[in-house]
């Protein structure tokens, strides 16, 4: 009878293995992840105080790429690496947020975490079939994939997350669109939606799944320009709208519209002619026309009259209170000067005194960058013209611009200077 009972019981524990086992696999029909554990890239640790890289790029979350000796890295301010790519992939890849980024690594793309771990991965890109990643925003990665096969050459344009699983249907998109897309700078514009940074009329809407064409929809004609007169300034939406550069054939003339990304209406138009000597600027949230900056319902914020003719660039106000503006003399020469929000200047401008300035990679906030002549000095001021930090020694600073400013760093010749 013992021996009955030990049977039983070793029968019953065979079978209840079996049976857990059969439970903690995947029901039919789940799709299966294809994460990978996170890629060691080496024990070792980078010296960024004496490293120069190739491309180094603002720190985002903590964690910044940097490329090589034929690859990219993903580093911490400390230098430890995080993850290490097979291929050069600084071309294409993007800043962490809300603990992810995504990168094309040759063919392929990937979507990664802070510890270096591969989410998803695209299989099998090529020429003729493919999914790439154009842009993340709120948790969703806008796709446009590609497929043939038998009476089949399709294009279509959606949405997935971190996992690779779909969030927003994918909609046929026409050849001609996805050749755009593919040349084009998307951005997310909140509110669920994605705008063409090149076409702001396209737009891509998650919850919805669909792709729109307003210019079609609305059968109008709008010729665009490059925003702030610069294609590397990207405008920054609030809630599905934005202000927009725009020109209408009837009746002729240049505006700065508010516009509405979801419905396609304009709203809100300012007129301005562009032949005037000050440019106009537009942020996105902010547009400012011959000195006046005004808010999304077209309420205005600021008014600026200072050097009205020799204005050749403005930034948007800070949190705290303060916009920069860019001036240029009769001989040529360039300047920087900040304001607040009642037009008064905050200390006499200062002459920029290299070739490079460029305001995007010098400027951050409250903060500006200036190398001086004939040194190796680059001089950090604050808003108000005060010297808040100095990097002596800088290799080739006076032919080298400032790759770019943040608040205790700056990246100058693919090198990261650090100050407190």
């Amino acid at each position: 009878m013992k021996t009955t009972n030990k049977l039983f019981a070793l029968i019953l524990a065979v079978v209840m293995t079996v049976s857990l086992a059969a439970c903690a696999k995947q029901p039919a029909g789940t799709p299966t992840s294809n994460a990978q554990e996170p890629t060691v890239a080496s024990d070792k640790k980078l010296d960024l105080a004496t490293t120069e890289f190739e491309n180094a790029s603002r720190f985002s979350e903590g964690l910044a790429w940097v490329t090589n000796l034929g690859s990219s890295t993903v580093i911490d301010k400390e230098g430890n690496i995080i993850y290490q790519s097979e291929f050069k992939v600084y071309d294409s890849c993007a800043d962490f947020k809300d603990g992810v980024s995504w990168f094309q690594d040759n063919n392929d793309y990937s979507i990664i975490d802070k510890e270096g771990k591969i989410l998803y991965q695209t299989k099998s890109n090529t020429e003729e079939d493919f999914e790439r990643i154009l842009a993340y925003g709120d948790g969703n990665f806008l796709t446009l994939r590609h497929s043939t096969g038998f009476n089949k050459d399709e294009y279509s344009l959606g949405a997935i997350d971190r996992d690779g699983k779909e969030t927003g249907a994918f909609q046929t998109v026409t050849p001609d669109d996805t050749n755009g897309f593919l040349q084009s700078k998307w951005s997310y514009a909140g509110d669920g939606l994605f705008v063409n940074v090149d076409e702001v009329y396209k737009v891509y809407d998650v919850s919805a799944g669909t792709y729109i064409d307003h210019r079609q929809d609305k059968n109008q004609n709008w010729g665009f320009m490059s925003f702030n007169g610069r294609n590397d300034i990207q405008p920054t939406p609030q809630n599905g709208k934005m202000w927009i550069p725009i020109s209408e054939d009837s009746p002729r003339g240049w505006y700065i519209a508010a516009f509405d990304l979801r419905s396609g209406e304009i709203g809100k138009k300012i007129s301005y002619s562009i032949q005037n000597d000050s440019p106009s600027a537009v942020f996105g949230t902010i547009c400012v026309c011959d000195g006046v900056y005004y808010d999304l319902n077209g309420e205005e914020i600021a008014k600026v009259d200072l050097y009205q003719d020799q204005v050749i660039d403005r930034g948007e106000f800070t949190e705290a209170g303060n916009a920069y503006l860019e001036i240029q003399d009769s001989n040529g020469d360039t300047y920087l000067t900040y304001v607040n929000k009642s037009g008064e200047q905050l200390f006499e401008p200062k002459k920029i005194t290299t070739g490079k300035f460029e305001a995007q990679n010098c400027i951050h906030g409250d903060q500006f960058a200036i190398t001086e002549k004939d040194s190796n000095t680059v001089i950090i001021y604050d808003s108000n013209g005060k010297e808040v930090h100095r990097i002596d020694n800088v290799d080739n600073a006076n032919v080298r611009s400032v790759d770019a400013l943040d608040n205790d760093y700056a990246i100058i010749g693919g090198k990261y200077y650090f100050f407190q």
